[in-house]
């Protein structure tokens, strides 16, 4: 059994300055971190326990979005993730 997760994340520039001081790109930056932090996030769990405790994903994505986001001078607004299984 395989697992699709599919993630959206809605972010906020606060300081346009300071935001294309602090990283090249942050509309890359901010999509790369989101994916590399949902599959920290997937990756600490089995399936049975994600699609049981979606919104604790959901906390947990947030969070680590959300500390990053002040230092890139930008404002964490929501994420959300949606999983299915599909047999293989």
């Amino acid at each position: 059994m395989t697992a699709r997760v599919n993630a959206v994340v809605m972010f906020r520039v606060t300081d346009p300055v300071q935001a294309v001081m602090s990283v090249e790109n942050h509309a890359v930056a901010t999509s790369q971190f989101a994916q590399t932090t949902l599959r920290s996030v997937v990756g600490r769990a089995d399936l049975d326990t994600l699609l049981a405790h979606r919104a604790d994903l959901n906390e947990d994505l947030a969070h680590s979005i959300a500390q990053q986001a002040a230092q890139w001078a930008w404002r964490f607004r929501s994420s959300r993730s949606r999983m299915s299984r599909s047999p293989r």
